[in-house]
């Protein structure tokens, strides 16, 4: 669960000049796509639906940050796309597997799962360009040593 519902319920404490992409399909599209509508956001978020490989290198290159916070996930790969393309993560404290590289202050935000604290700290964030280069290129840099080997050896550690 990839919880884009705090994130859309965020989005009344960013500033408005500010817009979300969310990239993907699936099965929670048509209520997200309601609660875009309930709090009064269409003209800020768009769905972009599936997107390939190629598309996504140049979404994540014109981004300003990436927000990823599913529930208790083992392995977040976005979160490895997000450090490789020098852009911070925010995600919440009870992510699990993505807390092993987003560190609070350093390479993104950790926040509680409340979206007037997300909306809040990514607020600040995204208005201190300084800040947002600072914190992408310290993602960079904890996974620069990063490859396949090792995202297919974290992903098959829970069938062991």
């Amino acid at each position: 669960m990839k919880r884009n519902e705090l994130l859309i319920k965020s989005l009344k404490y960013v500033d408005k000049k500010y817009k979300l992409l969310i990239a993907g399909k699936g099965k929670d599209e048509e209520n997200l796509r309601k609660l875009v509508e309930k709090e009064g956001q269409s003209q800020r978020v768009q769905f972009l639906g599936y997107i390939s490989d190629e598309e996504l290198i140049d979404y994540y290159a014109h981004s300003s940050l990436i927000y990823f916070a599913p529930k208790d996930e083992d392995y977040g790969y976005i979160t490895i796309e997000a450090f490789k393309s020098s852009k911070p993560v925010v995600t919440t404290n009870d992510s699990g597997g993505v807390l092993e590289f987003v560190k609070h202050n350093k390479s993104g935000l950790v926040l509680n799962p409340d979206p007037k604290e997300i909306g809040t700290e990514m607020n600040k964030l995204l208005n201190n360009q300084s800040l947002l280069k600072q914190y992408g290129q310290n993602g960079h840099e904890i996974v620069s040593d990063i490859n396949w080997d090792f995202v297919i050896e974290e992903l098959t550690k829970s069938l062991k």
